[in-house]
């Protein structure tokens, strides 16, 4: 089985955040950063754009589903 790619901004949060802080702090401020990009992305779609899409919602049950397993 191929090992997977560790995405670059984990390996820096591991790295270096969470020793610093701690590994609760450093999901946290994980967590944080993903709820600034999916609200960035929907004041663009539904702000700039006005077009309302469900589609973000989609991706974050798909993304949340695969975070579980």
């Amino acid at each position: 089985m191929a090992a997977r790619r560790r995405h670059p901004v984990r390996v820096v949060l591991q790295s270096v955040v969470a020793p610093v802080l701690g590994p609760f702090p450093a999901k946290l401020l994980l967590d944080i950063g993903i709820a600034i990009v999916l609200a960035a992305s929907l004041n663009i779609v539904n702000g700039f754009g006005g077009q309302f899409s469900i589609g973000h919602a989609g991706f974050m049950m798909v993304g949340g589903y695969a975070a579980a397993c």
